[in-house]
This record gives structure tokens, C-alpha cells and sequence, in this order.
């Protein structure tokens, strides 16, 4: 099965309440490894990794977590000369995998909708190694008080699965070969189970 992992840097948090496109945060950076996952196998076959220059400055809180600063994309593209790029990678494969992967969704269908173009997101199977592993790593909620666990961030899971935190996190190519790595893992162990229909599109089950 065709996969793509990936992940979105930006230049701050989306505000549920805040109907005004131009005060929501962009996309600065978009980073996906493209490949094959055969037999418990992954082939990587392409990586991406766009720096995009937002139009406007990126908070310095942002910048401290991510590291990237203005600097870094004065000279990148902007976000409407990549788009139909990216959403090749969104929209072609069997498996678009991320971790907390509606955030990153959110962020590209703000950039479609500021580009008119929301109609173009169109992927075929949504996985996030997130949701689907809340059960798996049973990490307590900080309110003793509410019911069941909380949802782990990407190096819980992976320090569940390998015993060992990864390196480089919130940058966005390390934050996708660390939910790559957990994903085969999962699928491998039975956590996450995927088979594939007979018209060769995968379905979670």
C-alpha cells in the first residue's frame, strides 16, 4: 500500500473561534516521506520537505519552538505556488498518516479556503498515530478526576514502542520519520490494522 506520513510547522495555533482568515496561523514549513508498506516493509520511494514564506512575520514564541525564524523563509515560496503540490501528496496515496494529523489537516484546509480552493482536499484514508493509540499507551490524565487516558504526544508513543525518546522534535522531517517508525510498528504488532479491499483501497479496521 501507497503511504504518506507527514507534518505542518506554522506560525502559531488555530483559533476555533476566529472567523477571520487572515488572523488564523499559516503553514511554514510542510515535510512528508512518501513510500511503500508491503509485508510489514516500508520502501521509502520520495521525501519533501517545503519551507514556505508565510507573508508575515513569525512569532518569536513560534520560532523558539520550531526553529525557524524569518530569515529562514524570506526567500522560500509562497503558500499558493506549492499547494497543488502538497495536495498531490495528500491526495494520492492509499494512507495519509500523522500524529494529532487533524491539526495538520485544519491548517491546509485554512491555506485552501484563503486560496479558494477547499474542494481540492480529497484524501482517500486518514490515519493518526495519535487517536488510535490512546488505548495502547494508557497515559493517565493530569485530572485524576476524568475518565480514561489521555492522548499521547509523539514521543510517549515512541518511547513506548522503542524504549527510547527520538531526537529533533517540532521540526518537521524528524517529527515524520519518528510517526513513520511508529506507524510500521503499530501496523506490524496488530494495533493498528489495515487490509486492503480487492479494489486495492486500504481500510482501517
Amino acid at each position: 500500500m501507497k503511504i504518506f506520513a507527514f507534518d505542518t510547522e506554522t506560525t502559531g495555533f488555530i483559533n476555533k473561534k476566529e472567523n477571520d482568515l487572515d488572523k488564523q496561523p499559516r503553514i511554514i514549513q510542510f515535510a512528508g516521506i512518501l513510500g511503500n508498506l508491503e509485508n510489514g516493509v516500508f520502501e521509502e520511494e520520495e521525501r519533501v520537505n517545503i519551507l514556505i514564506n508565510p507573508k508575515t512575520n513569525i512569532p518569536f514564541g513560534s520560532s523558539e519552538i520550531h526553529h525557524i525564524y524569518d530569515v529562514d523563509v524570506k526567500d522560500a515560496p509562497y503558500i499558493e505556488e506549492v499547494i497543488d503540490d502538497i495536495m498531490k501528496y495528500i491526495n494520492g496515496p492509499d494512507i495519509i498518516i500523522g500524529h494529532n494529523i487533524e491539526y495538520d489537516e485544519d491548517m491546509i484546509k485554512l491555506e485552501l479556503k484563503r486560496l479558494q480552493k477547499e474542494f481540492q482536499y480529497r484524501p482517500k484514508q486518514i490515519v493518526c498515530t495519535m487517536n488510535e493509540t490512546i488505548n495502547f499507551c494508557k497515559l493517565a490524565k493530569k485530572n485524576e478526576a476524568s475518565k480514561g487516558f489521555k492522548r499521547p504526544k509523539l514521543g510517549e508513543l515512541y518511547k513506548k514502542l522503542f524504549g527510547e525518546y527520538f531526537t529533533g522534535a517540532h521540526d518537521a522531517i524528524v517529527d515524520v520519520e519518528a510517526t513513520l517508525k511508529c506507524f510500521v510498528e503499530l501496523v506490524n504488532n496488530g494495533i493498528i490494522k489495515v487490509k486492503q479491499k480487492q479494489d486495492n483501497i486500504m481500510t482501517l479496521f
